[in-house]
């Protein structure tokens, strides 16, 4: 059996995996967090992936008109 940490980083920085979030936990979530959060969201069986854009996209996203 393979044990995870609470929090359990990845290669990437801006990447966190969440082991263990319930649907429910994650509709929640995405009901505080409404359209303004700042991380991408993406969920499969149980875990929870926070991705927050690089800096090149931000830079991007804030030239926009």
């Amino acid at each position: 059996m393979k044990m995870f940490s609470p929090l359990a980083r990845t290669n990437s920085p801006a990447k966190v995996m969440l082991p263990g979030i319930t649907w429910t936990t994650l509709e929640v979530l995405l009901a505080d967090g409404g359209d303004a959060r700042s991380c991408r969201i993406a969920y499969n069986q149980g875990f929870l992936e926070l991705r927050m854009p690089i800096p090149q996209h931000e830079i991007t996203d804030s030239l926009r008109i």
